[in-house]
């Protein structure tokens, strides 16, 4: 090792979309190092404060049920986006209890909104934003 960082291949968005449409359901059992960082993440944030959460790559929505029921207040609301459909429709079921509180949007993971499928177009900015992955993801 003579201590340069070699250049790794990153994940293009559509191999990002690829992989999770077929891992699925299989993205709860990494809870092992995900919760680490989770509950982490919910010790500092403050989320009963805020009124809105924005969650990139929001998985199953096993993160944004927890915060829906035992963090957030009453009124806030929780919106997930993901660039795999079998992801947005698993929070969809998951987070269904939660009613007008969840929403849930496909992305094309650009950051101008083009490309989502919310009702609407893409969220407005809450207040605290969750980013529960910071994926390496390619300009392209």
């Amino acid at each position: 090792m003579t201590g340069v960082v070699e250049h790794q291949q990153m994940l293009t968005r559509e191999g990002a979309r690829a992989f999770y449409d077929r891992f699925g359901t299989l993205q709860d059992r990494q809870g092992f190092y995900e919760d680490i960082a989770t509950r982490d993440l919910v010790a500092h944030a403050e989320f009963e404060k805020a009124k809105a959460v924005l969650e990139f790559g929001c998985g199953t929505g096993r993160f944004a049920a927890a915060l829906l029921a035992h963090n957030l207040a009453a009124d806030a609301i929780n919106t997930g986006c993901d660039l795999s459909s079998t992801m947005v429709g698993l929070v969809r079921g998951r987070l269904a209890q939660f009613g007008a509180r969840a929403q849930a949007c496909l992305t094309d993971g650009t950051s101008n909104g083009r490309g989502s499928s919310a009702a609407s177009g893409p969220p407005p900015l809450p207040e605290r934003c969750a980013t529960r992955w910071l994926a390496s993801l390619s300009p392209r």
